[in-house]
């Protein structure tokens, strides 16, 4: 998987060619604007990846913060201080 860097008018001027690669090479491009960055362009099939992954995550860290809440209520009930 290849990055490559190009200026927002670079990617203007030539949208057709560096979407092309994006889309059936799998490169990414990293635009950027005034020498700082701006955005990036991926494939479809990178971003699905990204979204999976962060939602793989977002269940994970529900999953702890539940598994933390249960042990919390069983503490309070052993103490006789929980009220629901």
């Amino acid at each position: 998987m290849k990055n490559r860097f190009v200026s927002l008018t670079d990617l203007r001027l030539n949208k057709d060619n560096m979407l092309g690669r994006v889309s059936h090479n799998g490169e990414r491009l990293w635009v950027t604007r005034n020498g700082r960055m701006l955005c990036a362009v991926v494939s479809v099939r990178q971003a699905e990846l990204i979204e999976e992954f962060e939602m793989r995550s977002l269940e994970e860290v529900k999953r702890r913060q539940m598994a933390d809440l249960v042990r919390w209520k069983r503490v309070k009930a052993r103490m006789g201080e929980w009220d629901e």
